[in-house]
């Protein structure tokens, strides 16, 4: 969030001494899975992150391109579902649209007046621009729940 800040602050105050992403350590996140989504003509990039000491699951959307393209659009946190061991939450749906069943809280949107994308159902979908890129994310997805 601190990248969206638009004040003149110097670079070393904007370090945080815990990274969120460590490399071959026990802390931090994991990422388990990347690919583009697609909301309208808009592409995003989907990232499935895992919490190494904590095994919290999120869902990240960020821009593909452009000025914010490493800042959050939305997350979702999905650890419930993942201590479950709730295979069905992610259902690949055909045409590259993954539904996500019951998505509680809903995600977090940092962007305002921005929703991510819903079926008629009412479920938060991702429209993948491959068919291969959903089939795998659902994969990744049961293979997690395991």
């Amino acid at each position: 969030m601190k990248r969206q800040d638009s004040r003149p602050v110097e670079h070393d105050a904007l370090l945080d001494e815990f990274e969120l992403e460590k490399s071959g350590t026990k802390l931090g996140e994991e990422l388990l899975y990347a690919s583009t989504i697609r909301d309208g003509q808009m592409l995003h990039t989907l990232r499935l992150w895992e919490d190494r000491s904590s095994n919290v699951v999120r869902l990240e959307a960020t821009a593909s391109r452009g000025p914010m393209e490493h800042v959050p659009l939305w997350t979702a946190f999905v650890t419930r579902f993942v201590a479950k061991g709730d295979v069905d939450w992610a259902q690949y749906d055909g045409h590259g649209v993954v539904s996500l069943a019951a998505m509680r809280p809903p995600p977090y949107v940092f962007l305002s007046e921005y929703e991510p994308p819903k079926n008629r159902d009412g479920l938060y979908i991702l429209q993948f621009t491959s068919s291969n890129d959903a089939e795998f994310f659902v994969e990744q997805w049961t293979a997690l729940c395991r």
